[in-house]
């Protein structure tokens, strides 16, 4: 499911937004990095993933697993549940364990998508 949902992602934003990327030759072949990003759209965990061959897994806010089909979804593409403000170190064994497993980890550190595009508190 997580490499099909990829493909169509692609499909569509290759041709609704001539969707390119640069400097892939800088992005390791091999797993177990951080990625930390921006957050502007729903879409941007799948997006950042479709560019790099391994599976990636991410930190999401624990309010997107209230509904239970998107929180089927969101686990079939890797995400785990954070509980913000809270401290919980369970959230950062979690994410040292997908990462020496060889995945990839998405975070967005400002912690929600930002409408405006500016740069939020972390």
């Amino acid at each position: 499911m997580y490499f099909l949902l990829r493909k169509i992602v692609l499909l569509v934003y290759k041709i609704a937004y001539n969707l390119s990327f640069e400097g892939l030759e800088n992005i390791p072949d091999d797993g177990g990095y951080i990625y930390a990003s921006n957050h502007r759209s729903y879409a941007d965990p799948v997006l950042i993933s479709i560019p790099v061959k391994k599976r990636f897994v991410y930190m999401a806010k624990e309010e997107l697993f209230k509904n239970p089909f998107f929180a089927a979804l969101i686990r079939m593409m890797g995400a785990f549940p954070v509980v913000r403000g809270s401290g919980d170190m369970k959230v950062i064994d979690t994410a040292v364990e997908k990462l020496e497993s060889g995945k990839n980890l998405v975070i967005f550190p400002e912690g929600t998508r930002s409408k405006d595009g500016k740069v939020g508190k972390g």
